[in-house]
């Protein structure tokens, strides 16, 4: 059986292990530590393809492949758990050379947010989706 795709939805990550580290988020500087959690996922992940979605503060949508992982940071007007949804969902995110098309293979979100896992299964019913805690 094919591996899925992991899409991680990256802020909720950061925070979840903020509160492991006893940490409050208003003391975490999340540019640090987004660079450590992406470090320690292209050390840990295997044969799937990984994609981490993170809230951006740019314009425009930001998509780069980065130690073997796609991160993707959104425009600002826009959230990741809209990315994650539109990625689940079939749709083309981003411009060639970096476009990403996800048809047809299974799928794993991780995220703790109870609102995008409605929206991942209404867009896609068989969609896994576990909680943050899985990247521990």
């Amino acid at each position: 059986m094919e591996n899925p795709v992991v899409i991680v939805d990256g802020y909720n990550a950061l925070l979840f292990l903020a509160h492991l580290e006893h940490n409050h988020p208003e003391n975490y500087n999340f540019s640090v530590e987004r660079e450590y959690f992406l470090r320690v996922l292209a050390k840990r992940r295997l044969k799937e393809k990984w994609i981490i979605v993170f809230d951006g503060k740019e314009n425009a949508l930001h998509i780069k492949r980065e130690r073997g992982l796609w991160v993707i940071f959104t425009p600002e007007n826009e959230e990741a758990d809209e990315i994650i949804v539109e990625i689940v969902s079939g749709r083309k995110i981003g411009q060639p050379p970096l476009q990403l098309s996800i048809i047809n293979q299974r799928m794993c979100v991780i995220t703790d947010d109870r609102e995008l896992r409605k929206r991942v299964k209404v867009a896609r019913p068989n969609t896994e989706i576990r909680g943050v805690g899985f990247l521990n």
